[in-house]
Order: structure tokens, then C-alpha cells, then sequence
């Protein structure tokens, strides 16, 4: 993606561009971010995988991203009813078609350009391009929450759990409803998220629980998103 400003949104091409995204990344976000980097360049074979995304202005590096496949869902859904009927399939569906959006951060001498906001177009086209049918982030301040939501993402409240299911080709569950909580301990962390275009027979419905359910319990209510 290349604006006529010179600024330019791509996964990282070489080592030393993955080296320089990975430092802005960790350098200007402090919470924790959960999912590995990549060494590199990752090879696009048109699914998703955790990739580093760059943006670049005069050949600066002004932006970064790390986006992939909703890898740690996945483990706690497993981990949470591992040996549940369909339990397998189900995270192998989130791994194939929920995408994660790990982290943005833009250089300190570049903000209130409106480059965040590109990124985040970005990630979510290029997830959209990679078979994603959903994509997630969690957002840790104000202002993430306010660039996810001016980019048309929905914003949890901080409280409320996210739900997510997985059904078969004729609707039918997969598993029980499953809601992913997230630790308030260190203030402001609540679940954004994007429904992407989907299939008619999509597998996954998504939902929000708002009684703030035990953390890694299994719920079958929710209230539809969409």
C-alpha cells in the first residue's frame, strides 16, 4: 500500500526490516504482547500466519505492526476442553479464520498523522485477504481503543467477556460457546473486534457474555454481536 504522502504499509521484506519493526513495536508498547515475533520475512502462502507489517515514509520506518492467526485463543480453548467432541476442529477453525492483531506503535516523532489508523486498515485487509473471517485485538489504553473503534472495530467493555463458538456446515455447534476473559489487574484491557465478509455457512457466530463469568469457564449464553 503506497499513499501520496510517501508512506508506504507492507510485511517486512528483509531480516533487518523485521529487526527494526520488532525494536519500534517493543520500544513504544508496554504491555505485554503475548504472541512471538517472527524471526523474518514470512512466506505468504495466503493463509495466516504472525507476520510484521512495516510502514515507511522517505524509506523511515514511521509504523509497525505484528498481526496472525488468533494463536493463544486457540491454546485456551484447548487447554480449557481439550477433550471435548469437536474441540480440535473448533481451534483449528479459529487458528484457519480468526485473525489476531498483536500490536501497532508508531515513532513518537510521527503521531497525530493518522498514520495508526493506515496500519490498521491495513492489518485488516490484509487479514481479510488471508481467508479471516474475524478479526480480534485487545486494546490496553484510550487511545487504542479509540483508533480500533475510528476503524470500525467494536469495543468490549472492560468487564465484558468475549464469546466465541464454532459450527458445522449445517449450524450446528461444534462445542459449548466459549468466553475468553481477560485480566483487569492492570487497568484498561478490553476486546475489540471486526466480522469480516463471510461465507453464508460461516463457522463461527460471536457474542459477548456480560455477567463476568469465572475465567476459562465454558458458557452457552451470549449476546449476539451481530
Amino acid at each position: 500500500m503506497t499513499m501520496n504522502n510517501q508512506l508506504t504499509i507492507r510485511p517486512v521484506a528483509t531480516d533487518i526490516e523485521a529487526q527494526e519493526t520488532r525494536r519500534l513495536l517493543t520500544e513504544q508498547i508496554h504491555a505485554r504482547i503475548e504472541a512471538s515475533f517472527p524471526t523474518g520475512p514470512v512466506h505468504d502462502d495466503g493463509t495466516l500466519r504472525p507476520t510484521l507489517i512495516g510502514a515507511w515514509q522517505d524509506d523511515r520506518l514511521v509504523g509497525a505492526a505484528l498481526i496472525g492467526p488468533a494463536i493463544q485463543a486457540a491454546r485456551q480453548m484447548l487447554a480449557g476442553q481439550g477433550t471435548a467432541p469437536g474441540t480440535y476442529q473448533a481451534a483449528q477453525t479459529i487458528l484457519r479464520h480468526v485473525a489476531m492483531s498483536e500490536a501497532i506503535a508508531v515513532h513518537p516523532d510521527h503521531r497525530h498523522e493518522g498514520i495508526g489508523l493506515e496500519v490498521k486498515r491495513f492489518c485488516d485487509t490484509w487479514a481479510a485477504n488471508h481467508q479471516a473471517h474475524l478479526v480480534l485485538s485487545i486494546a490496553t489504553t484510550p487511545a487504542a481503543r479509540a483508533l480500533n473503534e475510528k476503524a470500525g472495530h467494536k469495543a468490549l467493555e472492560a468487564t465484558v467477556a468475549l464469546v466465541l463458538q464454532v459450527v458445522d456446515q449445517h449450524q450446528r455447534p461444534l462445542h459449548p460457546a466459549w468466553a475468553i476473559l481477560r485480566d483487569q489487574s492492570q487497568g484498561l484491557s478490553l476486546w475489540t473486534l471486526l466480522p469480516l465478509a463471510q461465507p453464508q455457512d460461516t463457522p463461527l457466530r460471536v457474542g459477548q457474555y456480560r455477567n463476568e463469568p469465572r475465567p476459562g469457564a465454558w458458557h452457552p449464553q451470549g449476546e449476539p454481536i451481530e
